[in-house]
């Protein structure tokens, strides 16, 4: 099975600007759901979709393709699945791999559960 892991990392905050690129211990938030997704044994491929220039450069640093995610697609309003659809329609006409399954990661949540995104 082919599953594709996309990164959510919209620019625009109301509660916290900025807030995938804040530092906690040191390291951006947005860092600990990179290595969450690079660690992780299911997922096939990483792609983060962001409409934020520093964060597409973080995330290539670590070697994850960026999605760039239009501007009607980084509102508070844009629902997750139509930013997924992109995301996932953009790498396929990328690459010949079809994905059978789409995981969503948020930027900003540092904490997840040792195999979580396996399980």
């Amino acid at each position: 099975m082919k599953t594709l892991g996309v990164i959510l990392a919209r620019a625009g905050s109301v509660g916290l600007p900025g807030k995938h690129l804040l530092l906690l211990r040191g390291r951006a938030v947005l860092s600990y759901t990179l290595d969450h997704a690079l660690t992780s044994q299911r997922l096939s491929r990483v792609v983060i979709s962001s409409d934020c220039t520093s964060c597409r450069k973080l995330a290539a640093s670590r070697f994850v393709e960026a999605v760039l995610r239009p501007d009607e697609l980084a509102t508070s309003d844009a629902s997750v699945q139509d930013v997924l659809l992109h995301a996932l329609d953009t790498v396929e006409s990328r690459s010949p791999i079809r994905f059978d399954a789409v995981v969503t990661l948020y930027g900003n949540v540092p904490l997840r559960p040792l195999g979580l995104i396996d399980r």
